[in-house]
Parts: C-alpha cells; sequence; structure tokens
C-alpha cells in the first residue's frame, strides 16, 4: 500500500493501492443469464470488445454490459443511412467511450481508516473525459445507491463524462468487491442515521477532492442522504457548485414492509427490455456466505430501515450562493417515493439556494440506471 495521508489522533486518514487492470466488470448483470437474449434481440453487441489488442493493457478486454448496450445503438444509427458528418460523429462517441471505459476498468482501491471503526475498503474510479469533450467544470463525486459497488451508477458517470466532466465514483465498505468490518457493521446498526457512511464518504471526498476549489456531489438513491448530510456542513457548503440528488432516499416516513414492497413492484427496468442490460446489480450465481456477505446483508438491512425514514438533514443543505440544487424524481417510485422529494426544498426556508425539480413523468426507481443519457440531458439541461 502507499500511503497518501497521515493519520491524525481521532481522525481519518486515507491509503490508495495502485491500479487493478481488469480484463471485464468485477460485476456481473444481475440478467446476465439472459445475455444470449440481449445479442438476439440487438440490445447489446455482439462483439465484447474492440480496444486495441496489439497493445498489453488492453489485449483481451470486454466491454462493460452497458456500454454494449450503447454501442448497438450507435451501430444501429450507422447502418441507418446517416450522412457522413453523422457517422464521423457516431464513431467519435464510439472512440470516447472506449477511452472511458479503459479508465473504467483501470480501478483503484481506497482505504478509509476510520477512527474505532477499523479499515474500510472500497474500488473507486475515477473517469476523466478527453481533452476534446473537457468543459473545465468542478469535478463530480458520485455516491451510489445502498450497499452498491461502482457499477450501480457506471452508465450514469459515463454519460456525465461524455458531457465533458470529471466523475469519481466510490463504492460502499459493504459492496460485494469492498471489505468492511464488524465494528462498522455495529455501528450502521445503532446509528439513528448515515453517520458511519457519512464519515466514510467524507474522508474519501476529502482526499480525492480536498485541493479542488469547486466541486459537485451527486447522490443516487441512499447516497443522496448520505450527500445531504456532507452538504450540512459549512465547510464543503462553500465549495460545493451544485449537488444532485437522483430517486433520493429518506424523503418520507414508510415502512420497511413499503420499503420491500416497493422494491418488488418496481419493475420499470423490465418495461423497456433492453434497457436492463444498463442494470448492475449483483456479483450474480451462487457463493458462499463469507464473513463479508454476511456482514454485507446485515449492512444492508441496517440502511433499508434508515430507507424508511426521513432524514433530519434535508432542511441543513446548502450549496454555494449561487449554487443549484436538482432534484431527480420518479413519478412512479414506490421504492424511496421520490416523487415527494421536492417539497422538502420548496417548503423549506432554510433552504436559500435555487431549487430545481426534474419530475420524470413515467419514471421509477430504477429509470435513471436503465435510461441514462436520457437523465443526464436533462440534468445538464439549462
Amino acid at each position: 500500500m502507499n500511503k497518501e495521508s497521515s493519520p491524525i489522533d481521532n481522525e481519518p486518514f486515507v491509503v490508495i493501492e495502485p491500479e487493478i487492470r481488469e480484463d471485464r466488470e468485477p460485476i456481473v448483470n444481475l440478467l446476465a443469464r439472459f445475455n444470449w437474449l440481449y445479442k438476439f434481440i440487438g440490445a447489446v453487441t455482439n462483439k465484447k470488445g474492440r480496444f486495441d489488442r496489439s497493445k498489453e493493457h488492453t489485449r483481451g478486454r470486454e466491454y462493460p454490459m452497458f456500454l454494449r448496450r450503447r454501442r448497438a445503438e450507435l451501430l444501429a444509427d450507422l447502418k441507418n443511412n446517416k450522412t457522413k458528418d453523422e457517422k464521423r460523429a457516431i464513431l467519435r462517441e464510439a472512440h470516447y467511450r472506449d477511452e472511458l471505459a479503459r479508465q473504467h476498468l483501470n480501478q483503484r482501491v481506497l482505504t478509509v481508516k476510520l477512527p474505532e471503526l477499523g479499515d474500510q475498503s472500497v474500488r473507486y474510479i475515477d473517469l476523466v473525459p478527453p481533452k476534446e469533450l473537457d468543459q473545465y467544470q468542478p469535478p463530480i463525486f458520485f455516491i451510489p445507491g445502498a450497499s452498491n459497488d461502482i457499477e450501480c451508477v457506471g452508465s450514469l458517470a459515463h454519460e456525465a463524462a461524455l458531457r465533458g466532466r470529471r466523475v469519481i465514483v466510490v463504492a460502499y465498505p459493504e459492496s460485494f468487491n469492498g471489505h468492511t468490518t464488524q465494528e462498522f457493521s455495529n455501528a450502521v446498526a445503532v446509528d439513528d442515521c448515515y453517520g458511519p457512511h457519512v464519515a466514510f464518504f467524507k474522508a474519501a471526498l476529502k482526499h480525492l477532492l480536498g485541493k479542488c476549489e469547486k466541486i459537485e456531489i451527486w447522490g443516487y438513491s441512499t447516497g443522496a442522504p448520505i450527500a445531504a448530510a456532507i452538504l450540512k456542513e459549512s465547510e464543503w457548503q462553500k465549495r460545493t457548485q451544485d449537488c444532485v440528488f437522483i430517486c433520493p432516499a429518506s424523503t418520507v416516513n414508510q415502512t420497511l414492509g413499503s420499503v420491500k414492497r416497493g422494491a418488488a413492484s418496481d419493475v420499470g427496468l423490465f418495461k423497456k427490455f433492453k434497457s436492463s442490460a444498463n442494470f448492475v446489480f449483483s456479483t450474480g450465481g451462487k457463493k458462499p456466505k463469507t464473513e463479508q456477505l454476511k456482514l454485507r446483508e446485515k449492512i444492508f438491512e441496517s440502511l433499508l430501515r434508515r430507507v424508511a425514514k426521513l432524514s433530519p438533514d434535508w432542511d441543513k443543505v446548502g450549496v454555494v450562493e449561487d449554487g443549484n440544487i436538482t432534484i431527480v424524481n420518479g413519478r412512479k417510485d414506490k421504492i424511496t417515493k421520490s416523487a415527494s422529494a421536492h417539497y422538502l426544498f420548496n417548503k423549506n426556508p432554510k433552504v436559500r439556494s435555487k431549487v430545481r425539480s426534474i419530475d420524470l413523468i413515467d419514471g421509477f426507481h430504477t429509470t435513471p440506471l436503465a435510461q441514462p443519457k436520457r437523465v443526464i440531458d436533462l440534468i445538464f439541461a439549462e
């Protein structure tokens, strides 16, 4: 390990390891067993990769599933009697996506040493847009949904990077590719809100983007109230240009049973079967229940109980004076009931930032993951 920050008594410090060069996504699509069907209906390309096989660092690599989904669309457009200029634009996009895919597969491990809770290790990605696309805007720190690896919001991160933005995604300590401790699990179980996770992500944010004058903080689902807890602190309010909460959790009080029934009925992902190729959930397949998987299940169940409760941090959220708070909600979201999220800000006199609400009328909780380009276009629209 390379120590990149010095320990201070009773304060977290961070260690980052060298890049991990993967041949393929470390997480398998939840519906990978239907891979043949994706190919049959044209949802993904048959060709798993088009990296430069003459180079050692790209030889034999496979595209992430969500990228193969977009490549199928680009291939269809290319064959659809496009003009030369349109074809050049399609090929340029394909090359840009190739570069981001290489970065996606070159993940790193970040370890946050939390006082009394031990070492929490996760994977993270740092997507830097091609120079031709760079908008020189604040970098985005993106927190995924509950207990997820980075691939949960991978498609959204790629779409944002294609708009010229640097995007960092950090996974949860209890994610499948992460490593957590019993002490962390116990702390999550007894905490009234998201305290241990807030401490973890805040330490990661400070280490990765602590020297940036301005940043943006995004959160999807459970990542949103965790981001909100960070943004109640003046240090981060003064440095955060904009924040984006996508289908935020903990916006209403509900029962745990309601959350679970909502998850069972939130089938918007499957309304358009091709879109489900974008969606990544878990490692897939049967695996022995290791101690880490047991901790993951315990922490995830604790987080679901937090999801069912209204977070006390929403009325304390703030960004810079001329910044924006953007809320993306799904009208049909039955998991976090995010359609009511805008009321948390519009009726709150304490919130002084400009609040913008993007209402996905046909949107489920999983819609932003299944239709990332559409949602990113709406977020970046003037």
